[in-house]
């Protein structure tokens, strides 16, 4: 059923409003399409602190080979994690994501684990995470 709602904003336009609406009577299938898959997109924010965005990178690839080659954690995905960049550069640092595609349910614990790995990776390195003090300098 459509219904058609006619309202008067003005003398001059009229707005017009459709709304859908469904029995749940008439529902006769649904897909659950998390059956098989899921997803988790994973965001590190670099600090504009650090001096080579670059390194940051290649140490998240680093890891993403270490995590596909580890055998306690390669079991839960379904491909090779897909490093996609930067996805934008705000106040706060550089955002670089990481999509994840793992079995039904397996999402949360590996992007856990592997947030775990990069940001030991990051310490280790020397990479620096966004703490908030870039924005300090703005006020």
């Amino acid at each position: 059923m459509i219904l058609q709602l006619l309202s008067t904003t003005s003398k001059m336009v009229q707005v017009m409003y459709l709304v859908d609406t469904l029995d749940n009577s008439t529902i006769r299938q649904l897909r659950n399409h998390t059956k098989l898959r899921s997803g988790s997109l994973v965001t590190f924010v670099v600090s504009h602190r650090q001096s080579s965005i670059d390194q940051a990178i290649a140490l998240i690839r680093e890891e993403i080979d270490r995590f596909v080659n580890d055998s306690d954690w390669n079991h839960r995905l379904l491909g090779e994690p897909v490093l996609r960049g930067v996805r934008r550069i705000t106040p706060l640092g550089t955002h670089l994501e990481v999509l994840l595609i793992t079995k039904s349910g397996g999402q949360w614990v590996s992007e856990r684990e592997f947030q775990l790995r990069v940001l030991r990776r990051f310490e280790a390195e020397g990479v620096v995470l966004a703490d908030g003090l870039e924005l300090t300098r703005l006020t």
